[in-house]
């Protein structure tokens, strides 16, 4: 069986993540602040947490497809 720590799943979203970092320091509070208390007010802690890395990653991957100049520029 393959240890999961190795896979290459894992590795790839860490990487991503890692990535991603910067522009996910810059937009979580918007995420979270909108997204996640207006729309999922409800939410454990525990749900709020994957769910704004995935919002804020999603937004990020839009924003270098859309506009991959001021991205670079800006480094996110």
């Amino acid at each position: 069986m393959k240890n999961i720590y190795h896979s290459n799943f894992i590795n790839h979203f860490i990487s991503k993540v890692g990535d991603y970092s910067f522009g996910i320091y810059l937009i979580h509070m918007y995420v979270l602040s909108f997204c996640v208390n207006k729309i999922f007010i409800d939410l454990n802690w525990l749900l709020r947490v994957p769910l704004v890395l995935f919002l804020s990653m999603l937004i990020i991957y839009v924003c270098r497809r859309v506009f991959p100049n001021i991205s670079k520029k800006i480094g996110v």
